[in-house]
């Protein structure tokens, strides 16, 4: 069996990002409070600018913070990361053209 291309084209011919459901198809109604107020509380604590551990993203806003990191970036507000060792990360945001800096006030509906 061939290996496929992670980075290439879809094998199928058509653009797989295209073909992903959205939000709003995969999640159930009842766990868009939580996942809103654990975006909020995400983007509370890292508006300041400062680099936070994957532990302690992973405190405030579960274990799954990558994807509320994720759905900040779709929102305008980028991030970065860097390795500190052996495969401990932090990540902290960046100021974006949409909201001109860190400390701007967001609410997510």
């Amino acid at each position: 069996m061939p290996q496929l291309d992670l980075f290439g084209p879809c094998p199928t011919g058509h653009d797989a990002h295209d073909e992903r459901p959205r939000l709003n198809s995969t999640v159930a109604p009842e766990d868009v409070p939580r996942l809103k107020a654990s975006l909020q509380r995400l983007y509370d604590h890292m508006r300041d600018g400062m680099w936070y551990s994957a532990t302690q993203l992973e405190m405030i806003a579960g274990r799954r913070y990558g994807g509320r990191l994720h759905e900040l970036a779709k929102a305008g507000i980028p991030h970065e990361s860097k390795c500190i060792s052996g495969g401990e990360w932090e990540y902290r945001l960046i100021s974006s053209p949409n909201t001109g800096n860190t400390t701007n006030t967001l609410t997510f509906t």
